[in-house]
């Protein structure tokens, strides 16, 4: 799983990490790897992607603003 930061959060991307993958264990079966990545790095995938294809095969990206209420 890659996720950016979200702007003006000042926390580490270790402790980032930790805490989804926190949240994760205690509600799925397989925890998944999570990767803190520079922000703007997933949108700009998306953009070189969709500009030679329909898009059908790129992963849905989810914007949780308040992670808490799906936890």
């Amino acid at each position: 799983m890659w996720v950016e930061p979200k702007e003006g959060l000042n926390c580490s991307d270790d402790s980032i990490a930790n805490h989804i993958i926190d949240a994760l264990q205690t509600h799925i079966a397989v925890s998944l790897t999570v990767r803190v990545v520079n922000k703007g790095i997933i949108g700009s995938l998306k953009s070189t992607a969709l500009s030679c294809s329909n898009g059908v095969k790129i992963p849905q990206l989810i914007d949780i603003s308040h992670p808490k209420e799906y936890i």
